[in-house]
């Protein structure tokens, strides 16, 4: 059995969390978590996007993702090498013919040595030596990409790439392109990366926000105030859902008492409860689901 996959694969159950909508959530395509699950590591992507999904899905299941990324048997050199007969086989048949002679020219030359050689001599065995063929590497691309207004912060498959302009080489194949800023709406593309790609985005200043307005000293409410990233999941008092997903840091959320609340980063929240602050639900990364009730 696989621990990396059940950790995983418990995590996610024991939350009641769907496959589906944690690829959607956290922009990571479904087959790279149902691989990290089941543990069929040749279908990841290369080693470095490899750990910033397992980092990323570990967090967003509320886990410590250091003793994960500890056991996943990813590194530069390919997991297995070809055995001696592929290499024929792949070669086809003027290999095979160039191969033939030779075994062929060495055993007639081995055989006069041994004609004239004494009788009473031993004669040196024949070895031949067949090497496997390198494993091709991943065909390559350049992509260029330069932002409106410069230094916007430039991912790829979510993974951080640098601050714009960028210019690097990476696996061709169809990728997710993510552009940010602070103050511009967020730039989302997916790429056929088949060949070099020069691209210049220009981002979308985000409206003025209105201001909030100050919560009433007493209230039969909740106000939840996310001060960093963390999942969210919000009962009625009937236990109907309310709210379910990651808002954008610096938000506020208000919904009439009676209250369960859940989430995945009690360190990154904070809640007002009928006008009196509680402070943060607990430390950073713990998970925890509490119910707050009307007074």
């Amino acid at each position: 059995m696989c621990e990396l996959g059940n950790r995983l694969r418990e995590a996610r159950e024991g939350r009641g969390e769907d496959l589906k909508d944690l690829a959607r959530r956290l922009k990571i395509g479904r087959r790279y978590l149902e691989a990290l699950e089941a543990c069929k590591f040749d279908e990841l992507p290369e080693a470095v996007l490899a750990r910033a999904y397992l980092r990323r899905y570990a967090e967003a299941l509320g886990l410590d993702p250091e003793p994960l990324l500890a056991m996943l048997p990813l590194g530069d050199a390919p997991a297995t090498s070809p055995t001696p007969a592929e290499p024929i086989r792949r070669r086809g048949f003027p290999f095979l013919s160039v191969l033939f002679f030779v075994v062929a020219g060495l055993a007639v030359l081995g055989g006069y040595l041994l004609f004239l050689q004494p009788r009473s001599a031993k004669p040196k065995p024949v070895s031949v030596e067949v090497r496997p063929l390198p494993a091709p590497e991943p065909a390559k691309v350049r992509l260029r990409v330069v932002t409106n207004p410069p230094g916007a912060k430039v991912y790829l498959d979510n993974f951080f790439l640098g601050a714009a302009p960028v210019s690097l080489e990476v696996e061709s194949g169809r990728r997710l392109l993510r552009v940010e800023a602070e103050g511009f709406e967020t730039f989302e593309k997916t790429l056929d990366l088949e060949t070099d790609r020069n691209l210049e985005v220009s981002l979308t200043p985000k409206p003025k926000a209105k201001p909030i307005a100050a919560a009433p000293k007493k209230s039969n409410e909740i106000v939840i105030r996310v001060v960093a990233r963390s999942w969210l999941r919000v009962l009625d008092g009937k236990g109907n859902k309310l709210f379910e997903g990651i808002p954008p840091v610096g938000e506020e959320l208000r919904f009439p008492l009676p209250v369960t609340l859940r989430t995945g980063n009690a360190g990154g929240v904070e809640v007002v409860v009928a006008g009196k602050s509680l402070g943060r639900l607990g430390r950073s990364g713990e998970v925890v689901e509490r119910r707050f009730e009307a007074p």
